[in-house]
């Protein structure tokens, strides 16, 4: 198992692995962009910065270089590791801080059911070692009740980290259609 530390530090910081992961997944872009889910707030900019580091939120309009959203990101992920690190009871290992701080960038620790924001069971499975792939994989891929692809591989490729320790970019769903090949699409 590549890159799975052979015994458990408890990792409290996102590693160069674990940023790959969350850029990879968010892009970079130096204007900000409305939420693929909503059409409007929370507006995005840089490597996924909805709020710059002196707490204001990004607006539409607004435009950054690239050395910028590298300090923004780094921002954001040391604060949203801590994040992690407040829900977690037990010492990670760098690749399941990493999985974890990625998911957590992305949907945050909790979620709104009706007026009550409720903690995700994720952070319940880890503590108590029972979270599966399957449970992470489905975790979150949804916007505004429709399914996003770009969710569902960035969940696949987080558990993967998760539980093997070695980064995999989901990028396309293989179907066999004969004995003779293959057809390949975006999933």
């Amino acid at each position: 198992m590549p890159n799975v530390l052979s015994h458990n530090t408890g990792a409290n910081v996102i590693s160069k692995q674990g940023m790959d992961l969350i850029t990879h997944f968010e892009g970079l872009y130096l204007e900000a962009y409305p939420d693929p889910g909503s059409g409007g707030k929370p507006y995005t900019i840089g490597y996924g910065t909805t709020q710059y580091p002196d707490g204001r939120s990004v607006k539409l309009g607004d435009k950054i270089t690239e050395h910028q959203a590298k300090d923004y990101l780094a921002h954001d992920l040391r604060k949203f590791s801590q994040m992690v690190l407040k829900k977690i009871t037990r010492p990670l290992y760098q690749n399941e801080l990493d999985a974890l701080t990625s998911f957590a960038y992305n949907a945050g620790t909790s979620y709104k059911s009706g007026s009550q924001w409720k903690d995700y069971n994720i952070w319940a499975k880890v503590n108590s070692k029972t979270i599966t792939p399957e449970y992470w994989e489905a975790l979150a891929i949804t916007a505004s009740g429709k399914k996003l692809n770009g969710l569902v591989r960035r969940r696949k490729s987080e558990a993967h980290l998760y539980f093997t320790g070695g980064l995999f970019f989901y990028l396309i769903k293989v179907i066999r259609i004969s004995e003779y090949g293959f057809f390949c699409f975006g999933i």
